[in-house]
C-alpha cells in the first residue's frame, strides 16, 4: 500500500512523465486526424503495431524496433494510397482561415474503394495477423495484454529518452510545416495550385503519426490509443476558436486526462490505458456543464 507522497513520486514520476509527453505528442496529431476526418487512420496504425510486436518476438528482437519498422512501412503505404483527405470540420470554421483567401469547387476522382473501407481492411487484417503470429510464439512469454491495454508502470527511465525524442520530432515536424499542413487540410487542390507539396506533407503527417503510435502503445495500449489522440482534441474543439487554440487545448486536456487516469489506475488497480481514456471521456462529457 502506497502511504506517503515520496512513495507516490518514486513510483509515478517516470510513467507520469512518459504519459504527459505522449499526450503532448498526441495533441496536434489528434487535431489533424479530426480535421482531415481520418479517425480510422489512428486505429489502423494502432492495430498494425500489434503485428510489429508479434514479428519482433518471432524474430527475437526488441518489440519497439518491430513496431517502428512495421508502422513506418504501413504509414508509407497508406500515405501513398489514400485519397484526398481534405473536406474538413466546420466547428472551427477552418475555411475562414483559408490562406488562399478564395473558395473554389472541384470534383475529385472517386476511388473504387473508399478510404474508410481501405483503412478498415488493413486495420483488422493487421490486427488478426498480429494475433495469429503472437499465438505461434506464445511459448516465448509474450504478454499481449500489456500491449492491448497498456502498462504505463512498466515504462523505464531509458524509455523516456525515446519518447522525448519522438515528442521533439513531432513538434518540429508540425511546427515547421504548420501553415502548409493547414493549407492541405482546407483544400488539397488549391494547395497544389499554390505550389505546396501535398504528397510530401501527407506522407510526413502519417510518418509522424506512426512514430507517435509506436511510442504510445506501451503507455496506453493498442485498443484505446486512438481515444487518447481524438478525445482531448475533440474536447478542445468544442470551445476553441482557432486551430492553434484547439491544439493547445488538446494538450491541456490530454495532460489532465493522463495524470488523473494514471493516479486512478494505481489507486484502484485498473489497467492504465483504458483508465486514462475513461478520464478523457469524462472530461469530454462534462465540458458543456462547466462552460459559463
Amino acid at each position: 500500500m502506497i502511504e506517503t507522497m515520496s512513495e507516490w513520486l518514486e513510483i509515478l514520476w517516470v510513467p507520469g512523465l512518459a504519459a504527459i509527453m505522449i499526450s503532448l505528442m498526441s495533441a496536434p496529431l489528434g487535431s489533424f486526424l479530426i480535421w482531415r476526418k481520418m479517425a480510422f487512420f489512428g486505429d489502423t496504425l494502432a492495430h498494425g503495431s500489434l503485428l510489429g510486436v508479434a514479428l519482433a518476438v518471432f524474430f527475437e528482437f526488441a518489440p519497439l524496433y518491430g513496431v517502428v519498422v512495421v508502422l513506418l512501412l504501413l504509414a508509407l503505404i497508406l500515405g501513398l494510397m489514400l485519397g484526398d483527405g481534405s473536406n474538413v470540420v466546420s466547428s472551427l470554421n477552418l475555411q475562414r482561415l483559408n490562406p488562399f483567401k478564395k473558395s473554389a469547387t472541384f470534383t475529385a476522382n472517386q476511388p473504387v474503394i473508399g478510404n474508410d473501407a481501405l483503412l478498415g481492411i488493413i486495420s483488422h487484417g493487421s490486427l488478426a495477423l498480429g494475433i495469429v503470429v503472437a499465438s505461434l510464439v506464445a511459448d516465448r512469454g509474450v504478454n499481449l495484454s500489456n500491449y492491448l491495454l497498456g502498462d504505463v508502470l512498466s515504462v523505464a527511465e531509458q524509455d523516456l529518452w525515446w519518447i522525448a525524442s519522438g515528442l521533439l520530432l513531432v513538434i518540429a515536424g508540425i511546427s515547421f510545416s504548420w501553415r502548409d499542413l493547414l493549407m492541405i487540410t482546407v483544400d488539397e487542390t488549391l494547395a497544389k495550385i499554390e505550389g505546396v507539396s501535398v504528397a510530401r506533407l501527407r506522407i510526413q503527417l502519417v510518418l509522424l503519426l506512426a512514430i507517435a503510435v509506436a511510442l504510445a502503445i506501451k503507455v496506453v495500449g493498442v485498443l484505446v490509443l486512438t481515444g487518447l489522440m481524438l478525445i482531448p482534441a475533440a474536447t478542445s474543439g468544442r470551445i476553441a476558436k482557432s486551430p492553434e487554440a484547439m491544439v493547445i487545448g488538446a494538450a491541456v486536456f490530454g495532460s489532465i486526462s493522463v495524470v488523473s487516469g494514471l493516479l486512478a489506475s494505481v489507486w484502484l488497480d485498473l489497467p492504465s490505458g483504458p483508465t486514462i481514456v475513461v478520464c478523457a471521456l469524462i472530461g469530454f462529457l462534462l465540458l458543456p456543464k462547466l462552460r459559463f
